[in-house]
């Protein structure tokens, strides 16, 4: 509208905006309103942007293209129940570094069993353990020293590029919890375009879809890609498609029944999503189309419209209007989510999100424990030859100094 109110003024004129039914009953249809174009007599020109398409261009003229649009998908966010026990381990690093971590821990250990026990005769090294290999890596891991530093440079070049993949990998932990603990993740049931599809075909989702995009459903019928095909056929055979009147009704009822997905214009629906967190935008986007204003064939006005609309594309106005919109409908959401960060965002660390590290530590504990028992009872089993009152002589004069120790 922002475009036909400066054409209007520079060209002086006047102009009366039909509405295309006057009754609720008649139903918004596309191809009869390029029909009202095609006869000239019942109207001049589309008060707002149409899909420029080759079947509309035949009885149509379109101006110089406004935007490069694409078709988004837009979902319910689903609600996710969340453990927060072990957020410190689950959420920072996914399962298969973890593994890669521990296996490369095996495999260092052994190269660095067999160098010791190879070296230890030249270089007068110390030789390793295959249990203590492992431990000298894991020390590493969590940024602990070693017992002993190493003579041989083959050992010594192992132990320090593992310190540097430590350091390298703890940055990139911490990093990640940073990003955890500072950032709301959304978590959707599907994260391409293709997966959405499948979920159709599985009679999980449908498609839902606003009056005034059914054009998109013309280019999605016409497409010669395989997986536009396979949901034109979801769509037109077991018809899992349902249209709404417009954007803000498919939003309402896609809210009451999360088995919808809907699809329309990615600046559109981009405004919902920023607006309601109830909403999620999928990242990928399908149906790259370029909108205009359409006039009846041959207008007169075609050419000077197009090369006002180009000039102010390219300075930048029409870009403006679309944000001055958005913020403007970000405005008036005050109801939902309409703030920066979420309530759980907020303050300092609460104790529900940190909890994993203590439970690490109470772990550590319960098994270095479990260790001594362990010990003790092997060392009173090696000296199974010394009499009982002698082992329990000694393990009192053990836990003595322990206490000494202490204090």
């Amino acid at each position: 509208m922002e475009i036909l109110k400066d054409l209007a003024e520079l060209l002086d004129l006047k102009y009366e905006i039909l509405p295309w039914s006057t009754t609720e009953a008649v139903e918004m249809n596309w191809d009869d309103v390029f029909d009202a174009l095609r006869r000239k007599k019942d109207a001049d020109i589309v008060a707002g942007t149409s899909i420029m398409t080759y079947n509309r261009s035949l009885i149509a003229d379109f101006t110089y293209p406004i935007q490069f649009v694409h078709t988004g998908i837009l979902t319910a966010a689903p609600k996710r129940s969340r453990n927060d026990a072990m957020l410190i381990i689950t959420e920072s690093l996914q399962w298969e570094v973890w593994m890669a971590t521990a296996i490369c821990i095996f495999v260092s250990a052994l190269v660095l069993f067999f160098l010791s026990n190879t070296l230890r005769r030249v270089y007068d090294e110390e030789a390793f353990s295959l249990f203590g290999s492992v431990w000298v890596f894991f020390s590493i891991f969590v940024q602990q020293g070693i017992p002993e530093q190493p003579r041989s440079w083959s050992i010594r070049i192992l132990i320090s590029m593992w310190w540097l993949a430590s350091i390298t990998l703890m940055a990139t932990f911490t990093g990640s919890l940073v990003a955890i603990f500072a950032v709301e993740k959304a978590y959707l049931p599907f994260n391409s375009f293709e997966e959405l599809v499948n979920l159709v075909k599985q009679g999980k989702y449908m498609i839902l879809m606003s009056k005034q995009s059914m054009a998109k459903s013309d280019i999605i019928k016409i497409s010669p890609l395989p997986i536009h095909k396979e949901l034109w056929y979801e769509v037109n055979v077991n018809n899992k498609i349902k249209y709404a009147n417009n954007t803000k009704d498919a939003v309402d009822f896609m809210l009451n029944d999360p088995s919808y997905v809907i699809l329309g214009s990615t600046t559109i629906l981009r405004m919902y999503a920023q607006t309601d967190c109830r909403l999620a935008l999928l990242q990928e986007t399908i149906l790259p189309t370029l909108i205009s204003i359409a006039l009846t064939k041959d207008s007169p006005y075609t050419t000077f419209f197009s090369n006002r609309i180009q000039n102010l594309v390219e300075l930048g106005f029409t870009a403006k209007w679309i944000r001055d919109y958005s913020s403007y409908m970000a405005s008036k959401n005050t109801v939902f989510c309409n703030e920066t960060f979420s309530p759980a965002m907020k303050g300092t660390l609460d104790l529900k999100r940190a909890q994993g590290a203590f439970w690490i530590l109470i772990g550590g504990l319960l098994v270095a424990i479990i260790t001594l028992f362990i010990e003790i009872t092997v060392h009173s089993m090696n000296n199974g030859a010394a009499s009982e009152d002698g082992r329990i002589a000694r393990y009192k004069q053990w836990l003595c100094s322990c206490i000494r120790h202490i204090r």
